[in-house]
């Protein structure tokens, strides 16, 4: 990935994995970046991606993965909660 001047993660155009393109920055802090995305495959659909820093000292998109992961088998959670399209870690 590549990075912008101003310690951003993503950059506006940039393509992930083939599949989302990054539209803008729509939010970020202590435990990671979001960014609107259009989903290429999907006719479009926008899409938020978050995304941390391998060099974070808190580490917790894993663990917020795993939560939504558990959310998505409860049919009231998803409601009430967004829904994991896909996750993948790059070192």
């Amino acid at each position: 990935m590549t990075s912008s001047s101003e310690g951003e993660i993503l950059v506006a155009g940039q393509i992930i994995r083939e599949r989302w393109k990054v539209k803008q920055k729509v939010g970020g802090g202590g435990f990671g970046e979001i960014y609107e995305a259009i989903d290429l495959q999907n006719h479009g659909e926008l899409v938020a991606v978050k995304v941390e820093s391998s060099k974070a000292s808190k580490q917790v998109l894993k663990m917020e993965v795993a939560v939504l992961r558990r959310l998505q088998g409860q049919s009231r959670a998803l409601d009430c909660y967004c829904a994991i399209v896909w996750s993948y870690r790059i070192f």
